[in-house]
């Protein structure tokens, strides 16, 4: 005869072993969720964001660049085995008006602060300081924060090598504006700096060894210098070219062929496809070769939008850092970004890199 109730001990043990593999097993299976989500991350946003398990949920925090970017990521977290609600937390950079960044050398340290807009402008940054003054050590304190100027990355990148020449001195952009102050240790430095500065738009405030410096006044306290000292004589600037006219006129009419010929992509919306890279690295090499052409870059999204507007500037600027990364002088660039434009032939253009 059956013996009633007794299904109840099984069904105790099947319990008590599933409370088991809970507790010992469900860290493992969430520390495992956690590294899939981190590794996902990193693949579709790069260091910008952090994400964080609970059990099967999982929180994505941190600063977000490209809006595209952040709809493939979230899918991406969503699509993983044993993921359960993911809360967004990402945010863009924050504003910020006036628009300043800043760079100050004291002794062998090259110190970069204040706003950058994007990591890829970042990184072109410091890059440009580590081509400018190779035996300094570079500091990054830059923030992110949106609201850059148009041309912000190759504008800041201009004042380093002026910059690089002096001991001490300071490089400011506040929205455009570009000031260089400093004090030349002899006139070999001065004459330096003088020469790298020539035909920037910087208002620039190093004079000659021996002048004397600003004084400020009692009743204003506004920094004045003596009449003869109130403005620094630059020398002229060096030649852009050692090739002869028609040289220099051929150089410029192939790299106007081969810019047009260039093919750029994107992917997430404003990086760089791997297969972009290598014509890029060859466009480089001969805008290097061509000192006196211009690389004017346009970006080129799908619709006329204030976002589109704004990937169109984001697109130009990353090829514009790749380009200075790969040592084009930041004088040789020009960015812009007219957001709705005609796709290159094809239909899958991005970008439009014309040479003058």
């Amino acid at each position: 005869m059956r013996r009633p109730g007794i299904w109840w001990i099984g069904l105790a043990a099947a319990t008590g072993l599933w409370l088991a593999l809970i507790h010992f097993e469900a860290p493992k299976l969430e520390s495992g969720l956690a590294a899939r989500a981190d590794a996902v991350l990193r693949e579709k946003l790069g260091g910008s964001a952090t994400v964080f398990a609970q059990g099967r949920d999982l929180r994505v925090a941190g600063l977000i660049f490209d809006q595209s970017a952040r709809a493939g990521a979230l899918a991406a977290l969503r699509a993983l085995p044993g993921a359960g609600r993911v809360e967004d937390d990402l945010k863009p950079p924050p504003p910020l008006s006036p628009y300043a960044w800043r760079a100050a050398r004291n002794g062998a340290d090259l110190v970069l602060g204040g706003a950058t807009p994007t990591p890829a402008a970042r990184a072109a940054l410091v890059e440009a300081a580590r081509k400018a003054a190779p035996g300094a050590r570079i500091v990054d304190d830059m923030i992110y924060a949106s609201g850059a100027p148009p041309d912000f990355v190759v504008r800041a990148a201009a004042l380093l090598p002026a910059l690089a020449h002096l001991r001490h001195g300071e490089a400011r952009l506040r929205d455009g504006a570009a000031t260089l102050a400093g004090e030349a240790a002899n006139e070999a430095e001065y004459r330096a700096v003088a020469s790298a500065a020539a035909g920037l738009p910087v208002k620039l405030d190093v004079p000659p060894p021996g002048a004397p410096r600003p004084e400020t006044t009692a009743d204003s306290g506004v920094k004045t210098l003596p009449p003869s000292q109130s403005a620094v004589t630059r020398p002229a600037a060096p030649p852009m070219s050692a090739l002869a006219p028609k040289a220099a006129e051929d150089c410029n009419a192939a790299l106007a062929r081969m810019a047009r010929a260039t093919p750029v992509q994107f992917e997430n919306a404003a990086r760089l496809t791997p297969a972009s890279k290598a014509p890029l690295k060859a466009l480089a090499a001969a805008a290097k070769a061509c000192p006196s052409a211009t690389l004017a870059i346009s970006g080129l999204s799908d619709s006329a939008s204030e976002r589109g507007d704004d990937l169109s500037w984001r697109r130009a600027e990353a090829v514009a850092a790749f380009l200075l990364a790969e040592g084009v002088e930041p004088q040789s660039l020009h960015i812009s970004g007219p957001g709705e434009g005609r796709p290159a032939e094809g239909g899958e253009g991005r970008i439009d890199i014309q040479a003058r």
